[in-house]
């Protein structure tokens, strides 16, 4: 395909796209926002984007993790590490010592392992949907990995704060 015959296909895509958002209702009411998720949690270290945008009725994360394995960290040591999900979570936190309350979780699977120290692996691309509600109502929102026995929690806010 030649040059224009791309740019054809591309603005026809986009508009395509523009207008089943239109008729579905689920254009966005704003642009979507860049969370970078660069930060770590014990055995591993994480890396990449959470792409948040506003639907009106939810909110819809596309993320792109990649995680780095460090077995000499003291919290959530292991030798090995086989990935089994990655969740998105809102929940609200209490006092001190009392269990967070879950208002909304998407779950979505995942197969990575990880075995050799500073190894990085990349995992695939997810989509979460959170509900309006529970987000507005939420004091965190977040997303988290684990393997069905440890969780590694991706210490990055995905709430908007409000202002006070």
């Amino acid at each position: 395909m030649n040059r224009r015959g791309m740019v054809e296909a591309a603005s026809c895509a986009l508009m395509i796209v523009a207008v089943s958002g239109c008729v579905s209702g689920r254009q966005s009411k704003e642009a979507p926002r860049i969370i970078q998720l660069e930060s770590e949690f014990g055995t591993l270290e994480f890396h990449g984007t959470a792409q948040l945008t506003d639907r009106g009725y939810d909110y819809e994360v596309h993320a792109n993790i990649g995680v780095t394995f460090h077995p000499e960290a003291q919290t959530n040591r292991t030798s090995s590490i086989d990935l089994r999900y990655c969740e998105l979570v809102a929940t609200v936190y209490r006092k001190l010592g009392v269990p967070a309350n879950v208002l909304f979780r998407d779950r979505q699977n995942v197969s990575i392992h990880l075995n050799e120290a500073n190894e990085t692996k990349q995992l695939p691309p997810l989509v979460f949907h959170v509900d309006r509600s529970a987000a507005t109502r939420a004091t965190h929102v977040g997303l988290g990995l684990s393997d069905g026995h440890l969780a590694w929690p991706i210490p990055v806010e995905l709430k908007e704060p409000h202002p006070q």
